[in-house]
């Protein structure tokens, strides 16, 4: 059986998948391979960002658009199951929740049950692929499969980078769900990210951590970085602050990554430097239609305190303020002798006293201009903002469906990574720098610090929590946090402790 994976090779198998490391083509393999087939093929991924880098390549090999269609599996899944809702058992359109994602994908494995449905899928393509297969739930899979019985099926994807979480849906298991189930090529192995810019890094990646992770076996990360021009330093709040800054003065494309089990970290290390780095938010918009709702739902005193706790989220040096001006409202005392406070009440107390989203607006703007804060959350802030503006244009009749309309629109036109960000693995992966700072390593799990450590082109900088670190699953897990547990020493000599201290006080005995 031939096992290459060349693009021709891959393009004719009726059901294929090809393991594909980080940075070592898969997007090529991807293109190229829909370049040989005939008829038009559905090429599905995860994410938006990941379908905007899929078309770009595209574009640049002059593919006509004629032969393919990139899609998310779940706008995909949602576009055919809105044609037949009451059928599929659809319950909206317009998912916002993952609950509400879940039902979109049952719909659409219902609906390619039906025998018209299948003349119809087959009537529009000629095949399918499916990228970073490793995030597929058990029941994105049923759909897949689904596909896979109507018309050749490829997929790509990589084990060692199923990061995501999906609370109760269980991601794919690749023994027991993939390699049963679909013809598996030959592995991509070259290190196409890092051929231009730091190789040593890239075949290290690949060739020592990579199988040794999948060896279970240790690895001394901060003796092999020091022979690839990157660095492993211990791990400090200070540490970190000072490689930050002076990451300032290079002219990198640069991501500082924070562990994924701790959503807020990133929001405050933006928040500590100023936001001379900015935090990245999830592409789904649960929080902030959260906030959204809240403030559309209440009235009077209730709306303001709403209004403000989003504001306090999302700004710095503004809590201790917010709660002295709702204590004043409250109480009917006023005697501010500050200016800024005096004024803080007027614009508070027109939230309450108007109805309208324009008093909203204005009191977020006079807490910009007045208080000067910075924004720990500048994403979510301005899509607010943008909300707001557009309920004022009378274009919206509520906010949350600003906020959703507005959120989708990224998901649909892709958003702009900032130069410098802070952000979680979770929301990084599928992206590329040049230059990645890991604030904390001993608190990811091997998953996501491989994932991390595979992110930059050029450099790597860890910050750890202990001078030499080695990279295993060999060492304890913390049991309420499910994540490695760091060496400490105390007035008793050596032991375990977990990296959240001190939110968890989990220890044990060496």
């Amino acid at each position: 059986m031939d096992r290459t994976n060349s693009p021709e090779n891959f393009a004719k198998q009726l059901r294929a998948v090809v393991v594909a490391p980080a940075g070592c083509g898969k997007t090529e393999l991807i293109v190229q391979s829909v370049g040989c087939c005939t008829g038009k093929q559905l090429i599905l991924t995860h994410t938006h960002a990941g379908a905007d880098s899929l078309k770009a390549r595209f574009r640049k090999y002059n593919i006509s658009t004629s032969m393919f269609h990139v899609e998310t599996i779940h706008s995909f899944a949602l576009r055919y199951a809105s044609s037949y809702p009451k059928i599929c058992g659809l319950q909206t359109n317009t998912p916002k929740t993952s609950k509400d994602y879940d039902n979109v994908i049952e719909s659409a494995k219902r609906f390619f049950e039906l025998p018209l449905a299948k003349q119809i899928f087959r009537n529009t393509y000629a095949g399918v692929y499916v990228d970073e297969y490793q995030d597929c739930t058990i029941g994105q899979h049923q759909l897949i499969m689904e596909l896979a019985n109507l018309l050749p099926c490829r997929i790509v994807g990589d084990p060692l980078q199923d990061i995501f979480s999906f609370g109760t849906n269980q991601i794919v298991e690749w023994n027991r769900d993939v390699f049963p189930n679909f013809n598996r090529l030959d592995d991509l192995t070259e290190p196409w990210r890092w051929k231009n810019t730091n190789l040593k890094l890239g075949e290290w990646l690949l060739q020592e951590v990579r199988h040794k992770l999948l060896q279970n076996s240790s690895i001394n990360i901060s003796r092999d970085l020091e022979d690839l021009g990157c660095f492993c330093e211990e791990f400090s709040a200070i540490k970190t602050k000072n490689v930050l800054l002076a990451a300032l003065d290079e002219d990198f494309q640069t991501y500082v990554i924070t562990a994924t089990n701790i959503p807020d970290k990133s929001h405050h290390l933006a928040s500590q430097m100023q936001n001379r780095y900015k935090s990245i938010e999830p592409i789904t918009s649960e929080e902030i239609c959260k906030y959204a709702a809240s403030i559309d739902t209440t009235v009077g005193i209730a709306r303001l305190i709403n209004v403000l706790k989003f504001a306090e989220i999302c700004l710095t040096g503004i809590k201790q303020d917010c709660k002295d001006i709702v204590r004043a409202i409250q109480s009917g005392k006023h005697r501010f002798q500050i200016k800024r406070k005096i004024e803080f009440v007027e614009y508070s107390t027109k939230v309450i006293e108007d109805a309208s989203y324009v008093s909203i607006h204005d009191l977020y703007q006079y807490i910009l201009s007045s208080y000067q804060p910075t924004l720990s959350r500048y994403q979510l802030w301005t899509e607010m903002n943008n909300a707001l503006r557009e309920i004022i244009a009378g274009n919206y009749k509520n906010l949350e469906s600003a906020v959703w309309e507005i959120r989708s629109r990224y998901k649909y036109l892709g958003r702009r990574i900032p130069k410098r960000c802070i952000s979680r693995t979770l929301l990084l992966k599928g992206l590329e720098c040049e230059y990645a700072i890991i604030v904390d390593a001993g608190s990811f799990n091997n998953k996501n610090l491989y994932v991390a450590m595979t992110r930059p082109s050029t450099k790597l900088h860890l910050l750890f929590n202990e001078s030499t670190q080695y990279l295993n699953d060999l060492r304890p897990r913390c049991p309420k946090c499910n994540i490695v547990l760091v060496q400490r020493n105390g007035t008793r000599g050596l032991f375990w402790g977990c990296p959240n201290y001190p939110q968890c006080k989990h220890t044990q005995k060496i």
